[in-house]
């Protein structure tokens, strides 16, 4: 891997990692993001099943408030006040009397399911009343509900005899005789109450009622089924109540460790999580071990999921990262090649490519600014050797003339004109400082002149007081176009002497029509300065012309 990473440019590298810093900003706050979920997740399922288990022990808690209501009542009923407390009657078994009482016992058995087997004792009559039948015999009724452990006699002094006070014996197994000699385990949990309530001594009756366990535990079977876990509820003695989802010897184990009375959650070592909560009511605790995998669920559902797309987003983002870091690395890098092989560059050492290509352009920019203000100063001197070999006819092709005429930025709208020479007259020989420079000054001022006459005219020095020009003619040259041309010609000149009093003399030859033309023009330009007037010479077709400045007479 680092073989195959050495073999791309550094260049590239440099974009890679920067896409792939990137590219971690949003997958780094996505990780935040996905553990702030795990833990609402796994938060959320350990709400829920503390209140699954809370509302469990709000019914449970509800049932037994239920039952306590149920004694109450029975402490207030004439009925049973009448049997516990009246003389007996000439009947002593008063069999009309304790047949009345069952009967109206069975009504509650059919309003609560708590209340489906419970019994009173009356010790004045010796009997056991029960929502379906009245034993007169105490051990008969043990026998048909045998309580194991227990003998009858530890029974009756035990649980009869005895004052209790909203008093529950822990869950314990009884033997209910369903048929003749057959009976079928049915653990329960006791209720029991003396009456009359106030009775600390020598109770007058006793309540017992026995709560089927699979009437409370039922109530937290979701939790043992919807997470594989477990329930126990104890006593405020540490004695089971009942459990669920473990075995009698786990749940002794379990029953010792103390609920946590804040309603909060303890990890246990063998992978699960100990929710537990304490009864104010009672003293009660109810505990629930649930497996942390299975509160996890849903935050595994969210973690495939977000993995999914983590590594999808991850391969995609390498794969456009890769495609972009050679899009945009490529063209810098060949362009670094193209330095590098021509050996261009600065002087010193450069920290990276950019440097080296900012330092290189920029010096390719200033040289080019200087070549450009180089090249536009040469135009001048370019514009007035175009128009020199113009004039001595050097130019053999019309691609050639067009060629440096667009590098000189001179338009060639026709390729009709007429050629002439301008002499500044009244000076010697130039051969004094003074003399030459009072010329390049009268030079200036025909220039100008010639300028303002047409400013498509081409004007360029010939020698120290001659100025050749091309004028050209937007018509087909004539007689009538050439006069026109020398008057205003002779015009201009005309106004050059009043006003600065420079004498000039003007040749010019005939007109042209192709620019190969114009060198013979501006020969017979050169030749036409033999007259003393203005005349025209026809003759080996060929046309000569002088004016002359007013300064001059005229012969």
């Amino acid at each position: 891997m680092q073989r195959l990473w050495s073999k791309f440019s550094p260049l590239f590298r440099r974009f890679m990692i920067s896409y792939l810093i990137v590219l971690m900003i949003p997958q780094i706050a996505g990780y935040a993001s996905y553990r702030t979920s795990i833990e609402a997740a796994r938060t959320s399922s350990i709400e829920n099943s503390l209140k699954s288990l809370n509302l469990s022990k709000e019914i449970i808690e509800r049932n037994l408030m239920l039952v306590e209501d149920f004694t109450r009542q029975l402490a207030i009923n004439q009925d049973l006040n009448r049997l516990i407390a009246d003389p007996k009657p000439p009947d002593v078994n008063n069999v009309y009397g304790l047949s009345r009482m069952q009967r109206s016992l069975s009504m509650y058995s059919s309003t609560n399911d708590y209340l489906s087997h419970f019994f009173i004792y009356i010790p004045n009559y010796n009997v056991i009343i029960t929502p379906t039948t009245v034993y007169y015999r105490p051990e008969h009724y043990f026998a048909a509900n045998r309580l194991e452990g227990i003998t009858f006699a530890e029974w009756k002094e035990n649980v009869l005899k005895k004052p209790h006070l909203n008093e529950i014996i822990p869950l314990q197994n009884y033997k209910k005789e369903i048929r003749s000699d057959v009976f079928a385990n049915a653990p329960a949990i006791t209720f029991l109450q003396s009456l009359p309530l106030n009775s600390f001594n020598k109770p007058q009756a006793t309540i017992g009622v026995m709560i089927d366990e699979n009437q409370m535990a039922s109530l937290t079977q979701p939790i043992v089924e919807q997470y594989g876990g477990w329930t126990l509820v104890t006593d405020s003695s540490g004695d089971i109540i009942f459990s669920r989802g473990i075995d009698e010897a786990e749940a002794e184990n379990l029953k010792g460790m103390p609920a946590n009375k804040n309603d909060e959650v303890m990890p246990m070592d063998d992978g699960r999580l100990l929710i537990s909560i304490h009864s104010n009511q009672n003293g009660w605790n109810y505990m629930a071990g649930i497996p942390e995998g299975a509160l996890m669920v849903k935050a595994d559902q969210i973690k495939r999921v977000t993995l999914t797309f983590t590594l999808a987003t991850l391969g995609i983002g390498l794969l456009i990262g890769l495609m972009l870091a050679y899009r945009h690395s490529a063209p810098i890098h060949r362009l670094l090649s193209v330095f590098r092989e021509q050996d261009i560059g600065l002087p010193g050492k450069t920290s990276n490519e950019y440097d080296f290509l900012a330092s290189n352009i920029t010096s390719l920019i200033t040289n080019n600014h200087v070549l450009k203000n180089a090249l536009n100063e040469q135009i001048p001197m370019l514009r007035d050797g175009f128009i020199k070999r113009l004039l001595t006819g050097e130019f053999y092709t019309i691609p050639e003339l067009e060629a440096l005429s667009s590098q000189t930025d001179i338009p060639l709208h026709t390729s009709r004109g007429v050629v002439g020479i301008v002499k500044v007259d009244g000076y010697g020989s130039p051969d004094s400082e003074e003399i030459i420079q009072e010329l390049s000054v009268a030079r200036l001022i025909v220039r100008e002149a010639l300028t303002t006459w047409n400013s498509e005219i081409l004007i360029t020095d010939w020698g120290t007081d001659q100025i050749a020009f091309i004028q050209p003619l937007s018509v087909e040259p004539s007689d009538l176009a050439m006069h026109t041309t020398i008057s205003e010609l002779s015009k201009q000149m005309d106004a050059v002497y009043r006003e600065y009093r420079v004498a000039t003399t003007v040749g010019m030859g005939a007109s042209y029509e192709v620019w190969n033309d114009v060198g013979r023009s501006f020969n017979e330009a050169r030749q036409a300065w033999g007259t003393t007037e203005v005349l025209v010479k026809k003759g080996h077709s060929m046309d000569f012309f002088y004016i002359y400045n007013p300064f001059y007479s005229v012969g």
